[in-house]
């Protein structure tokens, strides 16, 4: 991965272009917060369709966490090869939180299905720090309307895996169902 560098770069001229130093980086660089809410996108591991059939295993995951850690799970939707949620970290790294997360779901995953050892998840997990009020919103939307965008249904209401109905005094009964709504930026599928 290249990771752009402004300033000034005197010894690697041969990396620079567009006056921007090019480094290779091989861990994804996190920068120091400005608040303690995140979006969050997980992926299983070759996209295998297998969180909304064990949705009370990725409950009990968190949980788990959230016992250790003290966060709070603002908004989320699952879907069969993703989630999405809103988390407040309570100051604590939202590396560390995704990273128990995921081993916690997938030693409970592995021992309902009595598997030993293979990938639940993909390595890594796209993030966002949420700045504004404005931006919360947008997110909480995305979150929302996620199942029907995937055509998982017609009527973000109706999909059981969702916040969304948590939330039912702030969207008219009709959100999200009669028209294709869209979203500009990306959210980490």
């Amino acid at each position: 991965m290249l990771l752009p560098i402004r300033g000034n770069a005197n010894k690697c001229d041969r990396h620079i272009i567009n006056n921007t130093l090019m480094i290779n980086m091989s861990k994804l660089l996190r920068y120091p917060k400005i608040s303690d809410i995140y979006f969050i996108t997980c992926v299983t591991h070759n996209r295998i369709p297998i969180l909304h059939k064990n949705y009370s295993l990725l409950v009990k995951a968190f949980f788990a966490v959230r016992r250790r850690k003290s966060i709070k799970l603002l908004a989320w939707i699952v879907l069969p090869d993703h989630f999405h949620c809103l988390v407040d970290s309570k100051n604590n790294s939202i590396s560390d939180i995704l990273q128990q997360f995921k081993m916690s779901f997938g030693a409970l995953y592995r021992g309902a299905f009595k598997v030993k050892k293979g990938n639940v998840w993909q390595k890594r997990f796209w993030d966002h720090m949420i700045r504004n009020q404005e931006d919360y919103n947008r997110h909480m939307d995305y979150i929302h309307y996620n199942p029907v965008k995937h055509g998982l249904c017609k009527n973000p209401f109706h999909w059981p895996y969702s916040s969304l109905n948590l939330y039912s005094d702030c969207y008219p009964n009709d959100w999200g169902v009669d028209k294709s709504l869209t979203f500009e930026k990306e959210f980490g599928e």
